[in-house]
């Protein structure tokens, strides 16, 4: 049970940035990353050392759902509709790092994701659909 709701709340850290909660432990723990990729620090809360040793069980299923492609990382963050991790598996590029350069007029860059991805990435990617209205990503 405390497993469980460690993890509601992780997920409420992850998806309400306009919540209070959101916003202290922001400020306090995790000014310059998200929740899902914070780290522990020496000064630590019990209740923050508490979040961040369940945040596994919300890793374990978490996705982004691609909207404007700004908050992803391709070779970092799950995203790709695949089993498993929901991960870019195919050669890294530094030339790209968020998906939103994998977009253009709101559709796939068909010749980047095929120039910067192998063709079994690029297959999944390109048959992920677009919002034909400008949307933030979200996380599911």
């Amino acid at each position: 049970m405390n497993i469980a709701l460690l993890a509601k709340q992780g997920w409420r850290v992850a998806t309400k940035e306009a919540s209070l909660l959101f916003k202290v432990l922001k400020g306090r723990y995790f000014k310059r990353s998200s929740f899902l990729h914070a780290k522990l620090g020496s000064n630590s809360s019990y209740g923050w050392r508490s979040l961040l040793e369940r945040r596994n069980v919300l890793l374990k299923g978490v996705r982004w759902q691609v909207g404007d492609g700004r908050s992803i990382d391709v070779w970092k963050e799950p995203w790709v509709s695949r089993r498993g991790d929901f991960r870019v598996h195919g050669r890294g590029s530094n030339e790209v790092q968020w998906v939103s350069q994998f977009i253009r007029n709101g559709q796939w860059n068909r010749n980047i994701v095929l120039q910067v991805l192998g063709p079994e990435d690029a297959k999944i990617i390109l048959a992920i659909p677009l919002s034909r209205m400008p949307t933030r990503d979200k996380l599911v």
